[in-house]
């Protein structure tokens, strides 16, 4: 299963409005396609990626007030597309072909682990570029 990124950051002397400007155009910059959707008046959820990746995103970024701060609090994790879905069609079709088949269907076993490591990558690095994203927005407002 995907790892969570859950992050907290303080942003000094900038409205709710702007923090959440800065990070769609964040996740914008970094994946191709984003939508949103508003879940309340201080919360707002993402989702994109694109469809020549496996990995997409869902993610949920809420604000809070404080004094003069602006709190950010994004919550994420990757999401898979299309192809990823494709992917794993794939995979269970090789070792279905492995299991059947003897010796020559030995040899997609390999095919299969290469194809379950490369997705276990992917979601490592959506990961990443999702805690990227929180430490990048406090940056570029500060």
């Amino acid at each position: 299963m995907a790892k969570t990124v859950d992050s907290v950051t303080r942003v000094n002397n900038v409205n709710a409005a702007d923090v959440q400007n800065a990070v769609k155009a964040r996740l914008t910059d970094i994946f191709s396609k984003v939508t949103t959707s508003t879940g309340s008046q201080n919360q707002i959820h993402y989702k994109g990626g694109s469809f020549f990746q496996p990995y997409g995103f869902k993610a949920t970024a809420s604000t809070e007030t404080i004094g003069d701060a602006t709190v950010l609090k994004l919550s994420g994790s990757p999401k898979m597309n299309f192809l990823g879905y494709l992917v794993l069609l794939m995979v269970a079709g090789l070792v279905i072909f492995g299991l059947n088949y003897g010796e020559e269907g030995l040899l997609a076993l390999p095919a299969a682990l290469v194809m379950i490591i490369a997705s276990r990558l992917g979601q490592k690095k959506v990961t990443r570029r999702l805690q990227q994203v929180s430490a990048d927005v406090s940056g570029i407002l500060q």
